[in-house]
């Protein structure tokens, strides 16, 4: 029997779907670029998964209130593959900051 190899994979934050984000609330996630999961496939190859076969769920009903937030994340992996290790995401969740009409921010890339 062969030993059953495992895959990383990085899933960018921006094809994370996020679930019950407090309107009322700023949030900043940590890592702030990307997440890693390690999958193992239950029989045939790693090479055919890659991160458009994950799915990635960040549920924030139960995390409505100020505060530094350790949050599972929901990976859902196609059939033949299972998730080796749990994915967590660091949310720090802030009062939004009040904006007063007569401060106008702009970007450096706005002219």
């Amino acid at each position: 029997m062969e030993k059953m190899g495992t895959k990383k994979i990085d899933i960018p934050l921006s094809a994370i779907t996020i679930k019950g984000r407090p309107t009322d609330l700023d949030m900043v996630l940590t890592p702030a670029d990307k997440i890693t999961v390690e999958v193992a496939a239950v029989d045939g190859s790693l090479d055919n998964i890659d991160q458009n076969d994950v799915k990635a769920v960040l549920d924030l009903t139960s995390y409505q209130k100020e505060g530094r937030h350790e949050v599972p994340v929901q990976i859902t992996l196609p059939n033949g593959y299972e998730l080796t290790s749990e994915v967590k995401i660091v949310v720090n969740l802030t009062k939004k900051q009040k904006t007063s009409g007569s401060n106008t921010v702009i970007s450096a890339a706005e002219e």
